[in-house]
C-alpha cells in the first residue's frame, strides 16, 4: 500500500533516521462506515479560505515510528507512493482524482497532489505520490444544493 525510498525517514528534530521502523497502515473504506474518516467531509482551500464538500473514494492512514517510539516522517524533498483501495460502494470512480490530507489543527481536508486509478494485485486503487505521512484521502469536490421550503 506504500512504497518508501531508502533513507527517507526523519525524526521530529530533523535528524535522518536509520534503524528499525514500526509501521501502522490503516485502510479506510468510507462507504462501509462514514464515521471512520476524520473530519466532516469538507475541504479548506488555504489560499481563498473557501470550505467545500468532498466525496471520498477511499483513504489510508500512515503512521511510522522509530524503535524508541519517535514519530517519523519523510525527509524534505522525498516522496512515497501510496495506493488507496477504491471504496467498495464507489460508482464510476474517475481516472484521476485529487489527493487530500487531513490537517488535524484546522480540522479540514487540504488538497495536495493527485492520484491515478490503477490496479494492484487485482484490486482497483488510487496511486499517487505524497510528501508526508498522515491520513490521505482520494476525493473530489462536489457542489450541493440546499432547498428550503
Amino acid at each position: 500500500m506504500v512504497d518508501i525510498p531508502p533513507a527517507a525517514f526523519i525524526t521530529a528534530d530533523g535528524t535522518v533516521y536509520n534503524g528499525s521502523v514500526q509501521a501502522e497502515i490503516t485502510l479506510i473504506d468510507p462507504s462501509s462506515d462514514p464515521n471512520l474518516m476524520p473530519g466532516d467531509y469538507t475541504s479548506l482551500d488555504t489560499d481563498t479560505g473557501v470550505v467545500s464538500l468532498i466525496e471520498s473514494f477511499g483513504a489510508i492512514n500512515l503512521t511510522f515510528e522509530s524503535a524508541a517510539g519517535e514519530a517519523l516522517d519523510l525527509v524534505e524533498g522525498q516522496t512515497a507512493t501510496i495506493r488507496i483501495p477504491v471504496a467498495e460502494a464507489a460508482t464510476n470512480p474517475p481516472a484521476t482524482i485529487p489527493l487530500f490530507y487531513f490537517d488535524e489543527t484546522l480540522g479540514r481536508w487540504i488538497e495536495e497532489g493527485q492520484a491515478t486509478l490503477t490496479t494492484s494485485g487485482g484490486v482497483s486503487v488510487y496511486e499517487g505520490a505524497v510528501s508526508h505521512f498522515t491520513t490521505w484521502n482520494a476525493d473530489r469536490l462536489y457542489e450541493s444544493v440546499n432547498i428550503t421550503g
